[in-house]
């Protein structure tokens, strides 16, 4: 076992527990400074996201909360794109003249991150009735392959690039907002993590280790939230992540 790696679990996994943000914009960073290639610093984020986006998912199953017809649409563009993204990655991300322009797409999806989610504390609190979609299908197809390719590329954004606009342009309420946004994340996640598995780009015991480390940290940040003024906390993660994706956006 590795301390060190479950460790660091254990403090994404309490700041994921306090603040509901997106696990690959804190994991991908951190694997990235334990010393993997980008290649393998996104596959093995990939399996993570998965395991811990199952039980999500069969909650949110159970409890119908996912929009079945509108996951379809976000699929169709979301899962070959998700393909194309990761095919190009683990054939590229190791090779040097590439790493740079591979680790900048990784900046930049970065402080996307951040800002969408600091935009999205500052969005108005939906009313519970449903409002008339404003996105045609074919929309839809083509958020769904936009954010497949950014997170092939850099395993950043399913979630935190999709829920905002499920606020503004979806009739969804709140409830089906978080249930289609999680099973979307797990489908193109499973879909890349299986493809790094076949190209060798998962470091499994990290995986294991920082699973374990992660789930007593979501339940200790779980049980903290009542304690812990959770905005504020958020819009400063989104600032550190912002700052950290400009690092690397500026190639330094």
């Amino acid at each position: 076992m590795s301390p060190t790696a479950a460790l660091a679990g254990f403090a994404i996994g309490i700041l994921i527990g306090l603040t509901g943000m997106g696990g690959g914009s804190l994991m991908t960073p951190l694997l990235l400074w334990l010393g993997l290639p980008l290649p393998s610093a996104v596959g093995t984020d990939m399996i993570i996201v998965a395991v811990t986006k199952l039980v999500a998912f069969w909650q949110h199953r159970r409890q119908k909360n996912i929009a079945w017809p509108l996951l379809r649409w976000l699929l169709i563009g979301g899962a070959p794109a998700v393909l194309a993204g990761t095919l190009l990655l683990t054939r590229w991300g190791h090779q040097p003249e590439m790493k740079h322009f591979f680790v900048e797409i990784l900046g930049i999806a970065l402080m996307a991150a951040a800002l969408l989610s600091t935009f999205s504390l500052l969005l108005p609190r939906l009313r519970q009735a449903p409002r008339r979609p404003h996105l045609p299908p074919l929309l839809w197809v083509v958020v769904g392959a936009a954010i497949g390719l950014v997170v092939g590329l850099t395993s950043i954004g399913a979630a935190t690039l999709l829920a905002p606009l499920l606020l503004l342009f979806s009739a969804l309420l709140p409830r089906q907002m978080v249930g289609t946004d999680i099973a979307f994340s797990l489908a193109i996640s499973l879909l890349a993590g299986v493809l790094h598995l076949a190209a060798g780009t998962v470091e499994m015991p990290l995986v294991l280790n920082i699973l374990l480390g992660s789930a007593a940290g979501v339940y200790m940040g779980s049980r903290l939230t009542l304690h812990v003024p959770q905005r504020s906390l958020r819009l400063l993660l989104a600032g550190v992540v912002f700052v950290v994706g400009a690092h690397w956006a500026m190639g330094s």
